[in-house]
């Protein structure tokens, strides 16, 4: 079922493309980290102009691995694009915004948590955060 989301989750990228000047996107990012075997994988990615906006996606619900895959995220998306640099997480959590308030001491401008309820209006979520980041920017 991973697989299944982290397709959707794109889908629902490629919806809003066009008109929030998303041009490149994909699945599945691998990222080396010097001392592992795996790295690291971004599920889901884009840029808009410069910025990179990373995307874990999980099936769980379990806060502890929620929290874990977010904080994790964080990291290596500001590895990889920098300061400005935006990241969500995508879950089954029915508490997206307790679990988003605990990590709100990162950078809670950049940093976005959807779950379960949000999962059916995706693509408006994501456009809703991408345009969130835009005044954020100003």
């Amino acid at each position: 079922m991973r697989n299944s989301l982290e397709h959707y989750v794109l889908q629902q990228v490629k919806k809003i493309a066009d008109r929030n000047s998303i041009k490149d996107y994909g699945l599945n990012f691998k990222v080396p980290l010097l001392g592992t075997q795996q790295g690291f994988e971004f599920d889901v990615a884009f840029t808009r102009g410069y910025q990179l906006f990373a995307m874990s996606v999980s099936t769980t619900s379990k806060r502890d691995l929620c929290k874990n895959k977010l904080f994790e995220a964080y990291l290596r998306a500001r590895q990889m694009g920098g300061d400005e640099a935006r990241v969500a997480l995508i879950c089954c959590t029915n508490e997206p915004d307790t679990l988003n308030a605990e990590v709100a001491v990162l950078d809670d401008k950049k940093i976005a948590v959807f779950g379960r309820d949000d999962l059916m209006d995706l693509s408006s979520r994501i456009e809703g955060w991408i345009k969130q980041n835009d005044e954020y920017a100003k």
